[in-house]
């Protein structure tokens, strides 16, 4: 009769971590490692890098939950722990799309603003011949040219943020 060896606590848990994995990955295939979940004493416990990794491709929250079968408030609070900044929500990044200047959103899509479009030439003209941030605020402000946002005077941070968001 051959006598199998005893197996520490950890090996225990990394052989059936292990049999999980291959069971997982025979029946559901690889919807199912995606999940990479890890199971330890008691508990269930998510791969943080996954985590991380997923949010970082551009996963939303409720996504990368459903992906490993946990809550978004779970996946939030542990982005958190581990420092991660948390994006606005999707519908306010929809939003501002179109208040990039130069651009406007018409039926769901981003379209060019001809007026604006030639405001950002303007700048470029205007930077070509060594003119700082500030004159040029000055300019556009004096040729009453709107701002994105109608009312407020042009500034030298605004004109460099168009600047530096349009050259390539």
């Amino acid at each position: 009769m051959i006598k199998e060896p005893e197996m520490t606590t950890e090996e225990a848990i990394a052989f059936i971590e292990l049999t999980l994995y291959c069971i997982l990955k025979y029946y559901d295939g690889p919807a199912v490692i995606e999940r990479q979940l890890i199971i330890s004493r008691n508990k269930l416990n998510l791969d943080e890098e996954l985590i991380k990794n997923k949010y970082l491709e551009g996963y939303n929250l409720t996504e990368i939950g459903h992906l490993l079968n946990t809550s978004k408030n779970t996946i939030k609070r542990r982005l958190q722990k581990m420092g991660v900044l948390i994006r606005n929500h999707e519908k306010k990044k929809k939003d501002l799309l179109h208040k990039k200047y130069g651009y406007r959103r018409v039926k769901g899509k981003t379209v060019e603003h001809q007026a604006e479009q030639r405001t950002i030439k303007t700048i470029f003209h205007l930077r070509e011949q060594k003119l700082s941030f500030d004159k040029v605020a000055e300019i556009l402000h004096t040729l009453k040219i709107p701002t994105k946002t109608k009312g407020k005077k042009w500034n030298s941070g605004m004109v460099r943020n168009i600047y530096e968001k349009n050259k390539t």
